[in-house]
């Protein structure tokens, strides 16, 4: 199995083998390889030999690699290997254990899984499964057998779905260029002594013809079943994310250009936008003949090496996530970047709040509003998926191309989950990135922020796009807002369909254990026929406003009374 990718892309080739026992009636061995959605996600190789008591070795064995295989490239992107494995792993344990107290002798199994990544190896091993290491003519053990009692009565002590508390064993490593790994059930490590196991991998065979060659020698020498696979490593990465971050460090940082300046090959056209921490250019890219969006760096704060990590991350969340609705970057070549700066695709358009300031209070349908909020949840959502929250959710950071299409842009405060800083974060509280007005009250309380922040910031954005006002008032930066004191959207704008306000409502919870559960369950309810219904040209009164029906009522009901008490007394 010949993983193939690019000149700085993890490359590895990978020979699997297995064989049925002569004593047993299946193969209860399973084993697999799968790779990710580029070199982030990684390439996992598992081995797994369901236990013989069990009702159905084959079922547990099978279930854990194919769950293994899919599972472990949808985790959050940012996490470690071992996180990633142990996570996975965890939660097949506790179905196995559950499903197994229902069939005679449970449902087990031993696991050995290999995740490779960028330039490094991720293990998780429960059983007597076991994976080596073949480097420089010298073979080595990486994981070790959970076993009790002699060789001929060894019991297991550990294994998937064997016990609801789950321990495997974890271990993480750097590879290198040419090392060969070995993973295997037990009945070819049993079966096929170390010194054998050597003289198979010493010479630079292809690792199908090893694969094929040990469990050959297993079924030689043993009864039980036999499963290799063998993993060559072939070529590595550059440089993963913290290298590349280190990198960027590196790199020159030169006072923002003007108009007219040329960069690297970039015709600087416009500015589009200069604050304290540098500059937003139009430019035309005179080699690709298109015009590109690029953000430098100010002086000053490039000389923070924490704000100079954030700068380089933002950059690597617009390259890793492609989406419709999320703003893509466009790296220039290497060796044609000589100093700090991002490239970003070029829409035309305007932000929200553009247009909310030009539609003036009120001025944004329902309509308008909920196609807008559908399309922002859908860009949140796949950063989501990939570990990656926003944390600066506001009409300025969503634009609106001239083709109705909202992008989601600016990750200059986005968070990775599980990716640790580089550099360490200042003692005590420390709110979190963002926009105070849309910030949720968790932020104000030194939490890093979640889905369920940005849910909040999505609400507040919704807020303002209708009621031309922010819900908790517009805050000092250095103030908690008074999160009690809003006004309802339906008392702001009773023609919206209460669904609307409704959701928009539940969104801006104080308690993000009353929000939507994620940005999926939000959508599902926008999806409400009455939200994307057209409205009438003109609604009743009732609805437009209930306080002006209501007090209209109380002031003809009153004139009737006294022309009638008037009209008695005359008579």
């Amino acid at each position: 199995m010949n993983l193939p990718s690019s000149n700085h892309e993890l490359k590895l080739i990978i020979g699997q083998a297995t064989s049925r026992g002569p004593d047993h009636e299946r193969n209860e061995d399973f084993h697999g390889a799968t790779t990710g959605e580029g070199r982030e996600r990684g390439i996992v190789v598992c081995v797994a030999d369901g236990i013989g008591g069990s009702a159905d070795g084959r079922l547990a064995s099978e279930v854990t690699v194919r769950a293994m295989l899919e599972d472990c490239v949808a985790t959050p992107l940012g996490w470690k290997g071992v996180r990633v494995l142990y996570t996975v792993a965890n939660s097949l344990n506790d179905w196995l254990f559950r499903e197994g107290r229902w069939r005679k002798g449970g449902l087990g199994t031993t696991l050995v899984a290999a995740l490779f990544r960028d330039r490094g190896l991720s293990i998780l091993s429960v059983g007597d499964s076991r994976l080596y290491r073949w480097r420089e003519g010298r073979l080595t053990l990486l994981t070790r057998d959970h076993l009790f009692g002699g060789p001929d009565l060894a019991v297991l002590t550990k294994a998937v779905g064997l016990d609801d508390r789950f321990t495997p064993d974890l271990r993480e490593e750097v590879l290198r260029e040419q090392d060969r790994y070995l993973l295997v059930s037990d009945g070819v490590w049993r079966a096929v002594r170390e010194h054998v196991l050597r003289r198979w991998l010493e010479p630079a065979l292809d690792p199908q013809e090893t694969a094929q060659g040990l469990v050959e020698e297993a079924r030689r020498h043993g009864r039980d079943d036999a499963t290799a696979v063998v993993v060559a490593v072939v070529s590595l990465p550059e440089a993963n994310l913290p290298e590349l971050l280190r990198e960027w460090r590196d790199r020159a940082i030169q006072p923002p250009p003007a108009v007219g300046d040329r960069v690297d090959g970039y015709h600087i056209l416009r500015i589009l936008a200069k604050g304290m921490q540098g500059v937003v250019v139009l430019a035309r890219d005179e080699e690709g003949g298109q015009d590109v969006v690029m953000k430098f760096p100010d002086l000053l704060a490039a000389s923070d090496p924490a704000w100079m990590e954030q700068f380089a991350r933002e950059e690597w969340i617009g390259l890793r996530v492609r989406h419709p609705q999320v703003l893509a970057a466009q790296p220039p070549a290497d060796t044609r970047r000589k100093a700090a700066y991002h490239v970003w695709q070029s829409l035309t358009g305007q932000t929200l709040e553009q247009v909310r300031q030009q539609r003036g209070k009120r001025g944004i349908s329902a309509t308008e509003a909920t196609l807008w909020l559908c399309q922002t949840a859908k860009g949140l959502l796949a950063l989501h998926r990939q570990g990656i929250i926003h944390r600066d959710v506001k009409p300025d950071n969503l634009f609106l191309t001239t083709d109705q299409r909202v992008v989601v842009m600016d990750f200059g405060a986005a968070r990775i989950t599980g990716l640790s800083p580089l550099m360490p974060e200042p003692a005590g509280q420390r709110v979190a990135g963002g926009t105070p007005g849309f910030m949720a009250p968790e932020l104000y309380q030194g939490e890093p922020g979640d889905a369920g922040s940005d849910l909040f910031a999505l609400g507040v954005t919704g807020y303002l796009l209708l009621a031309g006002s922010l819900p908790f008032g517009q805050p000092e930066s250095h103030l908690v807002p008074d999160f009690q004191k809003k006004i309802p959207l339906a008392i702001l704008r009773p023609d919206l369909p209460p669904s609307l306000t409704s959701i928009i409502e539940r969104c801006l919870a104080l308690d993000a254990r009353n929000r939507p559960g994620d940005l999926g369950e939000f959508l599902s309810w926008m999806e409400q026929p009455e939200l994307w219904s057209t409205p009438p040209a003109r609604l009743p009164l009732l609805h437009r406003n209930p306080l002006r029906f209501y007090q209209t009522g109380f002031w003809i009901f009153l004139l009737t009374t006294v022309l009638l008490t008037l009209w008695r007394l005359r008579g």
